[in-house]
């Protein structure tokens, strides 16, 4: 498929607008084929509906990220935590080979009301993931307004420059998990991400879901600063 050698790894996104230009900033091994499906304004709705049409039949992890349209008041969390359920659902359907990681809602600089309904989705989702055998890559919740553009929303230049060389480590490391046959009940974090100018690439570790019910949560979590 694609020409790709036997040997290339093959990581799919989707995303939401949040991720868009993850992909311009990757930086995954040369045996890794990364595939971003980017949705802008899409609901978690909308993304299962792209994860049941889509052609890419053999992937090796498969990367979601997206929620943060879904924060508004009138719609109760309860809902969109449904949502996610039925998403992963049809995600391990599609993609029965494949190992999935769902990311956490990256914070909102925008508005309180919707950063801390964030926060308790986030909290949610955790759970989910490991009701349901999928990974959860926490983002953490100490995220600096400066890797974040005007709107206080979408990542900046500079934040998505950080976030995509987080986001290559982490799904690298999760991609070696998936290669090795482990259980898929883990988290990823006390990450940072690499701060402008590092390759980031060390002190970063993975905790199981029940070291992390132990520690004082995501308050601890930390993006690095624009130095």
């Amino acid at each position: 498929m694609y020409g790709l050698s036997a040997k290339m790894a093959i990581i799919l996104a989707f995303s939401d607008s949040i991720c868009k230009y993850v992909s311009n900033h990757a930086t995954f091994s040369s045996d890794i084929l990364f595939s971003l499906n980017a949705h802008p304004g899409a609901s978690v709705y909308d993304l299962t509906s792209d994860i049941s049409r889509h052609p890419f039949v053999e992937p090796d992890l498969v990367f979601v990220h997206v929620g943060t349209n879904c924060l508004p008041m009138h719609r109760p969390l309860s809902r969109t935590l449904d949502d996610f359920s039925f998403l992963i659902s049809v995600t391990k359907s599609r993609f029965p080979s494949a190992s999935v990681v769902i990311s956490s809602i990256l914070p909102r600089f925008d508005s309180e009301v919707y950063d801390r309904r964030r926060s308790e989705l986030n909290s949610h989702l955790l759970h989910l993931c490991s009701r349901q055998g999928v990974f959860f890559l926490d983002n953490g919740s100490r995220a600096r307004r400066a890797m974040f553009s005007v709107d206080g929303l979408h990542l900046s230049r500079a934040g998505n420059i950080s976030y995509a060389k987080y986001l290559s480590f982490s799904l690298s490391h999760y991609l070696q998990l998936h290669r090795r046959n482990c259980q898929h009940r883990f988290t990823l974090r006390g990450e940072e991400w690499p701060g402008l100018g590092t390759d980031g690439g060390s002190g970063r570790r993975t905790r199981s879901i029940q070291e992390r019910s132990r520690s004082q949560g995501s308050t601890r979590d930390r993006w690095s600063g624009l130095g």
